[in-house]
């Protein structure tokens, strides 16, 4: 089922509108958006109706709709279909001057839209209606182009793309419950596994921040139940979609849940670089309320950014990642100097039972940098494995990648930070030998 329109990011060249308003209401299992609504402003050529929808040979496409007749009518006006190979054409053509038809004081500026279309149709008229069968496999697009765009228009109605066996989901998402299904599980039995550690083998040493690494696993199964549900129902009943832009509040949870994981798991490794319960019982004040001030100020722009609809969203997207690539630095910087100070630590200590926890610790930072780099450059890889390796098709692949990925740093982290008994050689060490002995002089020495 295709989903309700919000242009995010929207370049110059090919501008979705800051005009544009698309409500939608869906119900039934026929797919239709109800009360659809678009207006295009001023200047605007193309509108967005359904973008980058995979459709397999043979799925039906239907659409139902008005204009307001009460705004000046414009002969140049379409609904057309394209490929994505015909789009990115006029997209970049778009970026052309228009054409002057009449007298440039009164006349219509109008776009010459010579170029290929997969299908396309007249809206001269009061309103549209028609039904399609797609010819091939492809991605899809489907818009209004406005060529006389000095004319505002006004458009209502109905929308319905459905794939065969009335599969609402785009081709390359078809997929996608089935992963987050697997991976749901992968992450239910890793929190199963790592708890019963906790309160088994590693009972003795376990804190707080261990509790809080198991509940990354834990939200991340939470998460993943909640897209799967979501695509599945997206599927059958052609339901709105969180990750097809649905925008009422119910839609937006899924998103939002991912975003909380992603908060949860950054408060961890702050918390971890930090030393908290690690090299220290409590954290300073400022401590505190920098981490808290992260997740605070993250949590509100996640929540304008799954919730926003207009074309200047990205704004908050941009400034969460801005927060974050903050917190990355003062993770890194945080993690370098406990290293350092554990380095000079050991350096100056006897051998003692205190030394050799001193080199666990050390030897879990120094891997835990490590890690963090993995974490950091992780979405950088993702990209490059999606634009480079795998197709459009392959969309299920790339998810998979990334949630294997994020449940591979989640457990690592555990293990990297497991509760340890010392070194077998510091066993040897007593209680009473950690203390300063005086030295007593020699036989015949005063």
């Amino acid at each position: 089922m295709p989903p309700t329109v919000k242009h995010r990011k929207a370049s110059q060249a090919w501008r979705p509108g800051r005009g544009v308003t698309l409500a939608a209401l869906a119900q039934g299992v026929a797919g239709f958006l109800q009360n659809v609504e678009v207006s295009t402003a001023r200047g605007e050529l193309f509108i967005d109706v359904v973008r980058d929808f995979g459709l397999q040979e043979g799925a039906e496409v239907e659409v139902h709709l008005e204009k307001d007749m009460s705004m000046p009518v414009t002969n140049n006006t379409y609904i057309m279909m394209l490929t994505s190979s015909q789009r990115s054409v006029w997209e970049r053509t778009s970026e052309q001057p228009l054409v002057n038809m009449n007298d440039p004081d009164i006349g219509p500026h109008v776009f010459g839209a010579y170029l290929m279309a997969y299908w396309r149709q007249n809206f001269y008229g009061s309103e549209i209606h028609f039904k399609h069968r797609i010819r091939g496999l492809g991605r899809y697009n489907l818009l209004m182009f406005n060529g006389g765009s000095r004319t505002d228009i006004v458009v209502r109605g109905n929308v319905s793309v459905v794939n065969p066996d009335g599969q609402h989901l785009k081709y390359q998402d078809v997929f996608l419950p089935e992963v987050y299904r697997s991976m749901m599980w992968v992450c239910v039995a890793s929190a199963a596994v790592a708890a019963l550690f906790l309160v088994s083998l590693w009972r003795m040493d376990r804190s707080a921040v261990h509790s809080l690494m198991l509940a990354t696993l834990v939200c991340k199964a939470c998460v993943d139940l909640l897209q799967w549900q979501a695509y599945v129902a997206c599927s059958e009943t052609g339901s709105p979609c969180a990750f097809y832009d649905d925008p009422s509040f119910a839609g937006c949870i899924p998103l939002l849940a991912v975003k909380v994981q992603e908060i949860l798991v950054l408060m961890v490794y702050l918390l971890l670089a930090f030393g908290w319960r690690i090299l220290r019982a409590t954290l300073n004040i400022a401590e505190i309320r920098f981490a808290v001030g992260i997740g605070l100020i993250s949590f509100y722009l996640a929540i304008f950014e799954v919730t926003c609809v207009g074309t200047q969203c990205g704004g908050y997207e941009m400034s969460r990642l801005i927060l974050h690539s903050l917190a990355y630095l003062c993770i890194l910087v945080a993690v370098n100097f406990n290293i350092t100070q554990l380095k000079q630590q050991i350096s100056e200590s006897p051998a003692s039972q205190s030394t050799g926890k001193d080199y666990q610790r050390l030897a879990a930072y120094e891997s835990y940098r490590l890690l963090l780099l993995v974490y950091i450059t992780n979405p950088t890889w993702q990209l490059l494995i999606k634009l480079s390796v795998l197709s459009w098709q392959e969309v299920w692949a790339f998810q998979l990648t990334t949630e294997l990925a994020d449940w591979g740093l989640a457990v690592a982290l555990l293990i990297i930070f497991r509760p340890q008994k010392n070194m077998q050689i510091f066993e040897l060490t007593t209680p009473e030998e950690d203390e300063q002995v005086p030295v007593q002089p020699a036989e015949g020495q005063e």
